[in-house]
């Protein structure tokens, strides 16, 4: 009897793994079939392949890069606004998707100025989106396991100025790896949590979250916005990229 036990699981354990291969070697499939039909500029299949492909893989960033591509090609500017905004969502250091993003901006119809920030903020902003959260996790590790050999250095040699170099440098190696610890967790929010959004239908841009609130003006498809506010239902508050703040119907954005 326990035999047959241990030969029915054994017989389950084999379907289930090559239920899992079979899956996994379709969706593969099914990515090389869309950059396939992408490199011969079969847009609109592709279009279909990658959309298909990124249902299973949905933090896929090359994915997203390529279909924006594919959207943008095809003049469908806010599509490729939000697979673009998806790319750097999850690869935050892909500077090929960035610069499609700003080229694609200018084809749609808001064009808004950037609010403006201190020359030190902006580049710990740019420096941070140099890696994903996982490259920051192991850079934080890195930095802290050295500043851990530094200080045992300090603590177990007799040279005053090797001491003081170890002691200087444990400091400066432990405040390098908190900073990629806090990189790193804002990567790693940026990656989980809806903080952006796309504009898809026009809608007027409101000063409270309902239809009869003033209207300040309207707002076009493909114009990106940060999410500020999500707790009322079927609104959200949104910040757009001069700073100005109002409330838009939820049903007329799309989530990153």
């Amino acid at each position: 009897m326990k035999r047959y036990i241990i030969l029915l699981f054994a017989l389950l354990a084999i379907h289930v793994a090559c239920a899992t291969s079979s899956t996994g070697t379709a969706t593969a499939a099914t990515k090389t079939e869309a950059d396939n039909a992408y490199q011969q500029k079969d847009y609109p299949r592709a279009v279909g392949l990658y959309e298909k492909f990124l249902k299973e893989h949905p933090t896929s960033a090359s994915a997203h890069y390529n279909l924006g591509n594919c959207y943008y090609r095809l003049q469908n500017y806010p599509q490729a606004v939000l697979h673009y905004e998806r790319a750097l969502k999850y690869n935050p250091a892909d500077d090929d998707a960035r610069f499609n993003l700003s080229l694609v901006r200018t084809k749609t119809e808001d064009q808004f100025g950037e609010a403006g920030e201190m020359f030190f903020v902006r580049w710990v902003k740019q420096l941070c989106d140099q890696a994903t959260a996982d490259t920051w996790a192991v850079w934080g590790l890195v930095l802290f396991g050295l500043s851990l050999c530094a200080l045992l250095v300090y603590l177990f040699s007799r040279p005053l100025l090797l001491r003081k170099c170890c002691f200087f440098g444990a400091v400066i190696l432990f405040a390098m790896a908190v900073s990629a610890h806090c990189f790193g967790a804002r990567q790693h929010a940026r990656a989980t949590e809806p903080q952006r959004a796309v504009v898809m239908q026009t809608c007027p841009l409101r000063e409270g979250p309902s239809d009869t609130a003033k209207g300040s003006f309207d707002l076009h498809p493909g114009t990106a916005v940060r999410l500020v506010d999500t707790s009322i239902r079927g609104w959200i508050q949104v910040e757009l990229s001069d700073g100005r703040t109002g409330w838009i119907e939820a049903g007329k954005a799309t989530i990153v």
